[in-house]
């Protein structure tokens, strides 16, 4: 009654596949405006303003029972309870706002083919510009079904709207500083009149330079703050970048021309100062200017941007606009002095973090001509442009002006370094460190091109009966000293009638399916200094045969986490990322699998040459549609012996013919009558035919981390090439493996034979017949021919020697009187051919007639040991001395002692 229930327990739960999120691979880290939040994957980030919008897509694979709610919990800044949204029941527009007194924000439903999408649209921030980097709304979904929950990692959301706001304006002013100080405002209208050396303004308030400073490490190294000057104002919201002077500290935007206006000066975000070259900042505003004649007002927007090429924030205010010409005043100058100096008080020390949109180091160097040549060195070794407006070099970008290298998202430890800027005469070297929280994949550059590596473990992995299997999580990182990865099961049983999914820990595990570990273990390594790799060996498929069943059904998921200290490096208070893969347990194949023509065996079908042979063999219809059910590809081929059946061409020469149906359910295989001896020898040497079933995993599958031995089963057979699965890498199991042992009643034994006289086929039966008729017609021929030339005289020894005597018997015979004859019967008793002697009184005798010594004793005794004497002796006796002869006395005896007779 156990294994009963165990056995089905086990067709009722394998296969059976947990709740998931479904979501792109992604190792990005930030969301940029009009992104898309895929739930499911690592804690994520956002930087948005007012007005800007990203999507939620929502999207659950796996066995849900029939029905599931998703909510959307948040909770808002300065507020520690979780408030949810009902997604299911959303409409498609939403007027309701939330966190309305701290960063406000919308949800309402998209209009999808699976209802899968949902907008988050942010509102204003009512924040103060010293909590930007303290407070943030943090979003989660979570999914209920019917028989448990799915919670996804988080989303963090912060806006930085308040830094835009900030204004210190005092009363003695008649604009907005945000947070530009008057000499800011002062410098861009009415540039210095000092013609040589280099100076410095407080650019910045130092009240936003200290907030700052609150920032996690990689946001300092991508805040873009400070001032766009630009002529003929119209809005500040709809200013050209290409079109402006920007006082800024950096802008991906920039292009050759500011990329250039960075070496005259440089915006010092730490403590707020502009340093420049006082002639050569001068002439460069002056000559931007009358490129814009004939301008009549000038405008002054304050920014602040998350800096990168696809820039998640951006948001201008407008300080002072139109500013009459007359307000203004721009001149050049002369000067001969070349020198660079190096901007004090830059931070040596940046982080980036790897997976987001690209960050910059800009040289801190100044130069009173912007032609000078600057150059960047990694560890030493020169970062060389190719005249292009961004060169790769190691996955990293230098711009054309030389004096800016740019990091993509697509980062690790490697790119860690001393990276040296030089100009004129003077040097700076910034320390570089980058942060790749953990991720499963991971993208590594070579030359100009990159290739992915993946660390997933695989969606699916195939557990078949009795085989091994082994399977593995990579998860890699860098600069991270607390990345902690851990298994969890998952386990689905019946309980009360319905199904539901069990957490467990490794120990509750091993409790589960009762093992020590000998069958079934894990091991936790380090890859590497900046990897981990967490992998799962099963010896044999199931552990052991437990309460459980045979099932081996579950679900195993990498669990990866940093803790608090380090995830706050980069502004979250949490951060995790898992990897899971659904282990599907697949019984080995018996009897019952199959279902096979019972004529299979040649001895009941009567296989031959003149009538062929039909063989048949198919899956049943309930396991191939297991098998297609938990996604497994099914390849079936014959062969014959260790030839692949298709690879037999002389058998196909309209000799036989394989056909399948419910591809690949069914394998058919008929041979026709044989007439060709060529097919007939190559029937007589084979000895089995089998049918053979590979199970695979489909064609695209992710298998990177997946480990299948099947050593065991020997070596490949050579001439089956890719077809055999020892040679097949998305092979997991062939029935090609039990031939020999469970599954041997699927091969068959051929047993066709030569026979000793050739079967003649009905379709030759003509030519036959024809062969035949023209042999008949040749005896005939031969014989009317030997009838024709036949001469009688000479068919008797006595009158053979006549004619050698010189005599003439038949002449001599028309002369002669009448006498009375008697033939001498022959042998077989037939008078036809048989001697004529004359009759003499009664009977004649043959003893008066010949001389016992003559020679024709000789002919007598030839005669007679050419005859049946016992036949003779009936017909007529032999005459004269037979007691004294032996031979005679033989033929008198067997003519039955008549002296009378002949």
């Amino acid at each position: 009654t156990l294994l009963i229930l165990a056995a089905v327990t086990t067709i009722a739960l394998a296969g059976q596949e947990m709740p998931r999120f479904d979501y792109s691979i992604s190792r990005k880290i930030m969301l940029t405006w009009d992104d898309r939040w895929e739930v499911g994957g690592s804690n994520m980030l956002a930087i948005l303003s007012k007005d800007k919008k990203i999507i939620i897509r929502v999207k659950v694979s796996g066995d849900t029972g029939g029905g599931m709610k998703r909510m959307l919990f948040y909770k808002c800044p300065k507020n520690s309870v979780e408030e949810s949204i009902d997604l299911s029941s959303l409409a498609t527009t939403s007027t309701t706002d939330r966190c309305s007194s701290t960063i406000s924000f919308q949800v309402s439903a998209l209009k999808s083919v699976d209802d899968t999408d949902f907008q988050l649209a942010m509102g204003s921030s009512k924040l103060s510009y010293t909590e930007v980097f303290r407070e943030r709304i943090e979003f989660f979904i979570k999914i209920e079904y019917a028989t448990g929950e799915l919670v996804s990692n988080r989303l963090f959301v912060w806006s930085l709207d308040a830094i835009s706001s900030f204004s210190s304006a005092s009363t003695s002013t008649s604009y907005k500083k945000r947070f530009l100080t008057d000499a800011a405002v002062n410098y861009m209208k009415k540039t210095s009149t000092a013609t040589s050396g280099f100076d410095s303004i407080q650019f910045l308030e130092p009240a936003i330079s200290r907030v700052l400073k609150e920032a996690p490490d990689f946001f300092k190294a991508k805040m873009n703050l400070g001032s766009i000057l630009y002529f003929d104002a119209g809005s500040c919201l709809t200013f050209q970048m290409g079109k402006s002077i920007m006082f800024v500290n950096y802008n991906s935007k920039l292009d050759d021309d500011n990329q250039n206006f960075q070496k005259l000066m440089k915006l010092n975000i730490d403590d707020g100062k502009l340093w420049y070259s006082a002639c050569g900042l001068r002439n460069e505003v002056k000559r931007f200017y009358d490129e814009k004649k004939p301008a009549t007002s000038i405008g002054i927007c304050s920014i602040v941007s998350f800096s990168g090429e696809v820039e998640p924030y951006q948001n201008t205010e407008a300080v002072e606009q139109r500013v009459p010409i007359s307000d203004t005043s721009y001149s050049t100058c002369v000067s001969s002095d070349k020198a660079c100096e190096v901007v004090p008080g830059i931070s040596p020390n940046v982080t980036i973090l790897s997976g987001m949109d690209f960050t910059a180091i800009v040289c801190p160097i100044i130069c009173n001509d912007k032609t000078e040549v600057f150059r960047f060195y990694r560890n030493d070794v020169q970062m060389v442009g190719s005249g292009d407006e961004w060169t790769y070099v190691d996955g990293l970008r230098i711009s054309r002006t030389g004096n800016i290298v740019e990091f993509p998202h697509t980062l690790s430890n490697r790119h860690s370094g001393v990276y040296r800027c030089e100009a004129g005469s003077k040097s700076f070297s910034f320390k570089v460190k980058v942060i790749s929280l953990p991720q499963f994949q991971t993208e590594t550059f070579v030359s100009d091109s990159h290739a992915k590596i993946t660390g997933l473990l695989p969606p699916k992995v195939y557990a078949i009966e009795d085989e091994y299997v082994s399977y593995s999580c990579i998860v890699n990182f860098a600069s991270l000293e607390t990345v902690k990865i851990e298994p969890v099961f998952y386990f689905v049983e019946t309980v009360g009638g319905s199904q539901s999914w069990t957490k467990m820990t490794l120990d509750e595990f091993r409790s589960k399916v009762n093992t020590d570990g000998a069958d079934f273990f894990l091991n936790a390594t380090s890859a590497g200094k900046d990897s981990k790799r967490l992998t799962a060996t099963v010896r044999r498929v199931p552990p052991v045969y437990t309460t459980y069943g045979t099932n081996f059904s579950h679900r195993f998921v990498c669990d990866v986490s940093i803790d608090r200290s380090e995830s706050m490096m980069v502004g979250m208070p949490t951060y995790k990322v898992q990897s899971g893969g659904d282990v599907v347990f697949i019984p080995r194949l018996t009897r019952k699998q199959f279902v096979l023509n019972p004529n299979n065996n040649c001895s009941v079908q009567g296989c031959g040459f003149s009538k062929g042979a039909f063989f048949e063999f198919s899956l049943t219809d309930e396991f191939m549609a297991y098998l297609t059910r938990v996604g497994v590809d099914v390849e079936s081929y014959l062969r014959l012996d260790n030839d692949l059946l298709d690879n037999v061409k002389i058998l196909f020469n309209n000799a036989s013919e394989i056909s399948t149906t419910n591809a690949p359910q069914r394998l058919a295989y008929k041979i026709y009558p044989v007439s060709s001896p060529d097919v007939a020898k190559e029937l007589v040497k084979r000895k089995r035919l089998i049918p053979v079933y590979n199970f695979r995993y489909r064609t695209g599958s992710n298998i990177a981390n997946l480990k299948l031995d099947k050593e065991r089963h020997g070596e490949p057979i050579a001439a089956l090439g890719q077809w055999d699965c020892r040679q097949d890498s998305l092979c997991f199991y062939s029935t090609d493996f039990d031939i020999g042992s469970s599954l041997s009643f699927l091969p068959v034994s051929l047993n066709f034979k030569m026979p000793t006289e050739p079967e003649p086929a009905a379709a030759n039966s003509i030519i036959i017949g024809v062969v035949i008729g023209i042999i008949c017609l040749i005896v005939v021929i031969i014989l009317i021919v030997y009838w024709v030339r036949r001469q009688p005289e000479r068919a008797y020894l006595v009158e053979e020697k006549e004619i050698q005597l010189g005599h003439n018997p038949k002449e001599e015979a028309k002369a002669e009187v009448f006498k009375e004859y008697q033939r001498v019967p022959n042998q077989a008793g037939d008078e036809d051919g048989a001697a004529v002697v004359p009759l003499q009184g009664n009977r004649m005798s043959l003893g008066s007639s010949l001389s016992v010594a003559s020679g024709d004793d000789k002919e007598l005794d030839q005669y007679k040991d050419d005859i049946d004497f016992k036949e003779f002796g009936e017909q007529g006796s032999f005459i004269g001395g037979y007691q004294n002869d032996p031979r005679k006395k033989e033929v008198f005896e067997a003519a039955g002692g008549n002296e009378a007779s002949v």
